[in-house]
C-alpha cells in the first residue's frame, strides 16, 4: 500500500496510508480537500489539495466524497445588512427568558 506524508500542526510529518485519508470534492468549484486524523495526537487535519494530486489519490483508491455549496449562497438578499448593535439586540433577547418567550409567542401568531 502507498506511503503518504501529510504534515501535522501538532506532530509535524506523518506518514499516512491510503486508508488513513479522505477526499473531498466540491462540485461547484471544483477545489478538493483532504483530511486525516493524526495517530499520534487524534488532531484532524484538513488541507486543500490540488487537481493532480487529487486525481492520484483517487486512482490509487482514497474515498472520495462529493458535496454542493449550500443553497443560502445563491439566494438574493435584501435589506439592510445585520449591524453589530443588531446582534446585541439579539443577544439580550434571547438571554431574557421573558423576551425570548415573547418572541416565540409571536412567532406561533
Amino acid at each position: 500500500m502507498p506511503g503518504i506524508r501529510a504534515t501535522c500542526s501538532t506532530c509535524g510529518d506523518v506518514n499516512l496510508t491510503i486508508a488513513d485519508i479522505r477526499l473531498r470534492l466540491c462540485i461547484e468549484t471544483e477545489q478538493g480537500e483532504f483530511r486525516f486524523t493524526c495517530k499520534c495526537c487524534t488532531q484532524v487535519t484538513v488541507n486543500e489539495i490540488s487537481g493532480p494530486t487529487f486525481d492520484l489519490l483517487v486512482a490509487t483508491g482514497a474515498e472520495c466524497y462529493e458535496w454542493h455549496l449550500p443553497a443560502e449562497l445563491f439566494e438574493t438578499h435584501e435589506g439592510p445588512s445585520i449591524s453589530h448593535d443588531d446582534l446585541l439586540e439579539f443577544h439580550n433577547a434571547i438571554v431574557d427568558p421573558s423576551s425570548f418567550a415573547a418572541a416565540v409567542e409571536a412567532l406561533s401568531d
